[in-house]
């Protein structure tokens, strides 16, 4: 049963992306299959209750309504949660930072359900709810990403982490200004999710020249790395750290791409150390303690 679901899923993700690009049947289609197409990235059905706050949650971002991930942990009740370093938050309270994460597409609603849970703890910490970086592509979601981006309130920018301008406007206050809106800014440095479904790509050079840029506004950056185990939500939050290792890292190169890399690799090598030795991918030379 739940692979016909699945199959049906992609089958209509399909139709939608490479038939009806751009047009209003397309996005009707999208409005009602955005619960399958969810199911089909984490492998998982999606029904009942669930469904029906997901469905809702759907039309909620259709009609360019406020949805707040932090307010919509309904869509996580049932499932365990864990989570370890959460008193490294205290620390960031009115003040600007960077939230860097991994995409998980294995949980429920694909990796949807971490970005709740991160703004959750976060705003109960911090009083902020982290602004996304939201990158466009050929998915059911891209139809949706005008309604998201007013909805949720996210920094749209094109694939591959472009758009440094646009994520580094949410830093132009000062720190003494940072309670007044959003001075959190939430960033996938991998930029597209792994072939792998739940282990470590490399970080994207855009991503770390943005956060060369980060660097020279004293900003710091809390790596969360999330996975999804046998029911249950893992989420495991780091020290925040200075980035004047990136900063020095980053300079040691004339080439704007070498920099760039050098920078994020730093970051993903501080997010690999929080995740299972299994889940490293790319960055599994990082041994729990080379850090």
């Amino acid at each position: 049963m739940l692979a016909e679901q699945l199959r049906h899923a992609q089958e209509t993700k399909n139709k939608v992306v490479t038939g009806f690009i751009n047009t209003k049947k397309a996005r009707d289609v999208a409005q009602f299959t955005m619960p399958y197409y969810l199911a089909y990235k984490s492998r998982r059905w999606i029904g009942g209750e669930q469904r029906e706050k997901l469905s809702q949650l759907v039309d909620k971002i259709r009609e360019g309504k406020q949805t707040p991930p932090s307010e919509q942990m309904d869509l996580i009740s049932g499932y365990e949660v864990r989570t370890a370093g959460l008193e490294h938050l205290e620390s960031l309270k009115g003040q600007p930072f960077v939230v860097i994460s991994n995409h998980d597409t294995a949980a429920p609603f694909a990796y949807f359900s971490f970005v709740i849970l991160i703004n959750n703890y976060i705003k109960e910490a911090t009083k902020q709810e982290v602004q996304w970086v939201q990158g466009s592509g050929s998915s059911i979601t891209s139809f949706f990403r005008e309604n998201i981006v007013k909805s949720g309130n996210t920094i749209p920018v094109g694939n591959g982490m472009n758009g440094s301008k646009e994520i580094l406007r949410a830093f132009e206050t000062k720190k003494t200004d940072a309670s007044e809106g959003n001075k959190a800014v939430g960033i996938y440095p991998e930029g597209e999710t792994s072939k792998n479904r739940d282990q470590l790509r490399e970080g994207n050079s855009r991503a770390g020249r943005v956060l060369l840029r980060a660097a020279e506004k004293e900003i710091p950056i809390v790596c969360v790395a999330t996975w999804f185990t046998n029911g249950t939500f893992f989420l495991n939050i780091g020290e925040p750290f200075s980035l004047e290792e990136i900063d020095k890292r980053g300079k040691s190169s004339d080439d704007k791409r070498k920099s760039g890399q050098a920078a994020i690799n730093y970051c993903m090598e501080n997010l690999a150390h929080l995740m299972p030795f299994r889940l490293r991918g790319y960055y599994n030379y990082v041994h729990p303690n080379s850090m």
